[in-house]
């Protein structure tokens, strides 16, 4: 089976589990809730050598393993790669763990592992997912590197799946694709400092929140950086955020805000401007830390409260 098939089917089968599983294709995909709505229990632990695994009927599944160790981002992936496993009923499988921005695209993969790759893409990004996240980045069609960071960041995926999943969709070319990877890989950390506009260690993620944004929600993670639209500033900082560098940013300009651990649950993001703009609200929210049955997974702890003693 070639990709280009791959792709066809699992698009047609994304979406299908997507309606079943009665969320929507404009935004970004809750892939835990997906599994929960489909009846597949999500395991979260340790897996040494793996980044996931699926069980199938046959050994009293179904169920899906993640490796906690993994990153959010990498997480979503492998979740819904495993996903795509039981969407195609595929047998148990065991799946290695590799660098969640390199994927396994392009390695000589088996027709069931092809599928379930392609399948993951189609559920995380579906093309008006895209094009919304597009939207609220303020990006009528990705150009460069900070284009697609943007777009990933909106969809909680990671810089070179994004790409790649471009292409798919027609968004953007093979050759603009490795553009944008060589350049990810060779001056990533240069440029999202650049982005945050701080010196210093770059950060992972870097929003750069656009008036479009306003009363959308962000899924961040800790260490995100958030660059508000020139001219507006916060009305007031929740727990969770705090100002990057402050007194270094222009005068025209707030200083980047960085987001912590103590982000526990939902919080409100006021930003507001002079000369009679509207200002703008936005909703930002924590994953919870994903470690045993899914079920059981809890917010993260707020490290300026106490903590009870076993």
């Amino acid at each position: 089976m070639d990709w280009r098939t791959a792709h066809k089917m699992a698009m047609i089968r994304a979406a299908q589990v997507a309606r079943d599983a009665g969320v929507g294709d404009v935004g970004y995909v809750d892939i835990f809730a997906v599994l929960r709505a489909v009846g597949v229990p999500c395991m979260a632990q340790r897996l040494t050598g793996l980044a996931g695994a699926y069980v199938g009927p046959a050994s009293s599944g179904p169920a899906v393993m993640v490796n906690s160790d993994l990153g959010e981002v990498a997480l979503r992936q492998t979740a819904s790669h495993e996903l795509g496993h039981h969407a195609f009923g595929h047998h148990d499988r065991l799946d290695e763990q590799a660098d969640p921005d390199h994927g396994t695209l392009g390695s000589p993969l088996p027709d069931e592992e092809k599928l379930a790759e392609a399948f993951a893409a189609w559920l995380l990004m579906p093309r008006r997912a895209v094009v919304a996240a597009m939207g609220r980045a303020q990006v009528s069609r990705p150009v460069t590197v900070a284009d697609v960071h943007q777009v990933a960041c909106w969809l909680g995926t990671s810089f070179a799946g994004t790409a790649r999943h471009l292409v798919n969709l027609s968004l953007a070319s093979t050759a603009q694709r490795d553009d944008w990877t060589r350049e990810w890989y060779s001056r990533g950390p240069r440029l999202r400092a650049a982005l945050a506009g701080t010196p210093g260690y770059p950060p992972d993620r870097v929003w750069l929140i656009e008036p479009n944004a306003d009363q959308a929600l962000l899924h961040v993670l800790p260490g995100d950086c958030l660059v508000c639209p020139a001219g507006y500033a916060p009305a007031d900082l929740p727990l969770g955020l705090r100002e990057r560098n402050p007194g270094q940013a222009a005068l025209e300009a707030c200083a980047p805000l960085e987001v912590t651990g103590a982000l526990t649950g939902r919080a409100c993001l006021g930003l507001r401007a002079g000369g009679g703009r509207p200002p703008l609200s936005l909703t930002l929210v924590l994953p919870p830390v994903r470690y045993g049955i899914d079920h059981a997974w809890r917010p993260r702890p707020d490290p300026s409260l106490p903590q009870e003693k076993p």
